[in-house]
């Protein structure tokens, strides 16, 4: 997953994206001091099932420190935007551009209000004015986008639906073909393609108000009245200076601090104007409860949706497996069934490998992430593929008793099913009968 923080010049993007990922940047007031975009990695912060099951995680990616686990994302922060940066405003047009791989955007806004549109120093200055003027800069790079694609549908010939399904087919930008249908039948491209092309937008590029400097007297005021009026976004106050002197503390191990908590530990002593920095840290931590940084990254990647699952199945024309199947169908899970092959000399095959490996890369393409339900270790060169081409994170759940070791070091993540217990169907059998087991494998 990508995350792409956006905003206008001198907000504190660049403050920002280095408190979530201590990369070097350049941080100034002065306008335009990011010239090009800064890639960088930050983390999620979950509580580690580790202490539940009593062992010592040891995750493939990330870290864990003190029951909390750290979960690497790409970030990527792009210069600020102006006033028809999508016609190529001050290189506008090609820091849109380098957001076309984004899955989710924070907007990060300067609720301080002492910096106008152009990042020059300014009093009562009303920052709502900014979210729109990002909104129409997103909304007319989509509809370029857009045009430029059905434009060159409209030179083939193509008409209604199936015009539809060529550009859903094709367009992607992170966005699913059935996303695309969803909404040409909302909003008809024919007839109404710029209305197409903003609803395609919201649903490719989710937005997220990152408050800024939330710490400046006044700014909780300015923060309330950006809440009642753009209500569509999800809004979180912070502070990246706040956050960034924190990390960059415990960095030189002078503080204890776990990114998103509201207190800190001094370990190391301190010169008097560091006291100074910690005191005020503490009390902002004290009326806040965090910097709010560490959920903003937290809620851009919250609740994820699941977009498609598949069942692959042998069909075996045994009398308990078309119940299975219809089980399967009514919660939701699609099945593709092959039949089982049975050769001279009794022989038998039935495999889904290359199937499944075809299915997965086609769908990294507008997924954030693949599930498998599997421990055979001859998927592991497609992980490696998905993972290091696709850039997918690609997570894995089986028994871990029979699942291959090697399977469970390429996934980014691994569930071994024996410890969790609310994925498995519970028998039906009646007590006495086979088995005495909880749960059916």
């Amino acid at each position: 997953m990508l995350i792409g923080i956006i905003g206008r010049v001198n907000t504190g993007k660049s403050s920002f994206f280095k408190a979530t990922t201590l990369a070097k940047v350049d941080i100034s007031n002065k306008v335009f001091s990011t010239l090009k975009p800064n890639h960088g990695i930050g983390y999620l912060n979950i509580k580690c099932p580790d202490r539940e099951f009593n062992t010592e995680c040891n995750p493939a990616t990330g870290f864990c420190y003190k029951g909390n686990r750290f979960i690497p994302i790409d970030i990527i922060d792009v210069p600020g935007l102006m006033e028809n940066s999508h016609l190529g405003a001050g290189l506008g047009n090609s820091f849109l551009n380098a957001l076309l791989d984004a899955d989710i955007l924070v907007q990060v806004v300067d609720v301080s209000g002492l910096t106008n549109s152009r990042g020059e120093t300014a009093q009562h200055y009303n920052p709502g004015n900014d979210i729109l003027m990002i909104e129409k800069e997103l909304d007319e790079w989509f509809f370029g986008l857009c045009k430029r694609k059905w434009d060159a549908l409209q030179k083939l010939k193509s008409e209604g639906d199936a015009k539809v399904e060529i550009f859903a087919k094709t367009f992607g930008h992170k966005i699913s073909e059935e996303k695309i249908k969803e909404i040409a039948k909302k909003k008809n491209p024919e007839t109404d393609l710029r209305g197409f092309s903003k609803e395609l937008r919201r649903a490719a590029k989710p937005m997220i108000i990152a408050a800024n400097k939330i710490d400046i007297p006044g700014a909780d005021y300015t923060l309330s009245m950006l809440q009642r009026t753009f209500q569509q976004y999800p809004m979180i106050a912070c502070s990246a200076e706040a956050e960034l002197t924190l990390k960059e503390s415990a960095k030189q191990q002078l503080i204890d601090y776990i990114p998103g908590e509201n207190r800190f530990r001094t370990i190391a002593p301190l010169k008097d104007n560091q006291k100074d920095t910690v005191l005020y840290l503490s009390s902002f931590l004290k009326k806040y409860d965090s910097t709010g940084v560490q959920e903003v990254l937290n809620k851009a990647v919250a609740g994820r949706q699941l977009i498609r699952a598949i069942g692959y199945v042998i069909k075996t024309e045994t009398p308990e497996e078309k119940a299975f199947f219809d089980a399967l169908n009514e919660i939701g899970i699609e099945t593709k069934t092959k039949e089982l092959q049975i050769f001279p000399g009794g022989m038998k095959k039935g495999d889904w490998d290359v199937g499944l490996a075809m299915d997965a890369v086609k769908l990294s393409q507008s997924v954030d992430a693949i599930v498998l339900l599997t421990g055979d270790g001859d998927y592991i060169p497609m992980i490696d593929f998905l993972k290091n081409t696709h850039g997918t994170q690609v997570e894995v759940m089986a028994f871990g008793r029979s699942a291959s070791a090697r399977i469970k070091e390429a996934a980014d993540e691994f569930t071994d099913l024996a410890d969790n217990k609310k994925f498995l169907i519970p028998s039906k059998r009646p007590q006495g009968f086979g088995r005495k087991r909880a749960y059916d494998e």
